[in-house]
């Protein structure tokens, strides 16, 4: 069901599908070079163009690119919309094809979790970020998130020992 609703990882016509964690310099600077340019993971938009099918590319070359992922999510919010302008599917399918490609990646699940609890999703961004520290996610920003999400679904307890564990890593 997830291919049907999400697409195929597997696109004709469609440089990769790499690991972004194991690609090499080459493929990296291929498609980020052309379609994910510092203006277009800050969203700065031209008048009459869009930054959402330059990030789409981008995650469908390397789904599990973080900085391109955040960037979608970001692009979502500022468009206050699930699916962002001239883009195929809605933020949820894009965290989804990440993670059928890379099921290991932490930083997917981060990224993932972070959006869900920007948007009041609480519970299911807890479940993501236990998911990214399984994997070995061990940052002072990390535990912060994870502490916000603890916060949020009014864990408390949990959440004031991310607090200290994130203030323990510098945070």
């Amino acid at each position: 069901i997830d291919e049907i609703r999400c697409g195929p990882l597997n696109i004709p016509g469609i440089y990769g599908p790499f690991d972004y964690r194991t690609a090499t310099l080459e493929q990296k600077y291929l498609v980020e070079s052309a379609h994910f340019t510092s203006d277009v993971e800050n969203l700065v938009m031209r008048p009459g163009s869009a930054v959402g099918p330059d990030i789409a590319y981008t995650v469908r070359a390397f789904p599990n690119h973080p900085r391109a992922l955040k960037a979608m999510m970001e692009l979502a919010v500022k468009e206050k919309t699930d699916k962002p302008d001239r883009v195929r599917w809605p933020v949820d399918c894009w965290s989804n094809r990440a993670i059928r490609f890379t099921p290991d990646d932490p930083s997917v699940r981060l990224v993932y979790g972070i959006f869900l609890l920007r948007r009041g999703e609480s519970k299911a961004a807890v479940e993501q970020l236990e998911l990214a520290r399984a994997g070995g996610l061990s940052s002072g920003n990390f535990h912060y998130n994870l502490g916000l999400a603890y916060f949020q679904a009014k864990e408390y307890e949990r959440a004031r020992l991310q607090a200290y564990k994130a203030r323990e890593l510098g945070f």
